[in-house]
């Protein structure tokens, strides 16, 4: 089931995109969490170094772009949910925006009401690190 939902995450981000039905930020992610509720831990498996989750009221987005270009400044490769779709189904779809295989981090800006679904869902390899920003 895990490779379906993956295809059909790629097939509807790019369906959304080519036919201006949207960026493709969350499409995706709701389709691939409706063919399979735990795909998340899953997609995890591309991060091999960290995972930062950055929640709140005000200064998300800020912040989590400042710890992106600072990551991306020493050569890391980061997955970030650059189109602000903040919830489950956004952050789960910002796996689909490219086709790259694995990242070194991932820096993701969380819906502070969104937050313990979100991570329920956060499992972490023995290789990575989880930070959470408040």
């Amino acid at each position: 089931m895990k490779y379906i939902a993956i295809t059909i995450g790629y097939i509807v981000s790019w369906i959304s995109k080519a036919f201006g039905l949207g960026s493709g930020a969350t499409w995706s992610g709701e389709t691939a969490l409706w063919f399979d509720p735990h795909i998340l831990p899953k997609l995890l498996l591309k991060i091999k170094k960290g995972i930062m989750i950055v929640a709140g009221t005000n200064g998300k987005t800020t912040t989590t772009l400042m710890i992106k270009k600072i990551l991306e400044d020493q050569g890391f490769t980061v997955l970030h949910n650059e189109s602000g779709a903040n919830l489950l189904n956004g952050i789960v779809s910002s796996f689909f925006a490219d086709r790259q295989d694995t990242y070194d981090y991932a820096v993701f800006e969380v819906d502070e009401n969104a937050l313990p679904g979100v991570l329920r869902h956060v499992t972490m390899k023995k290789s990575q690190k989880l930070c959470m920003f408040f």
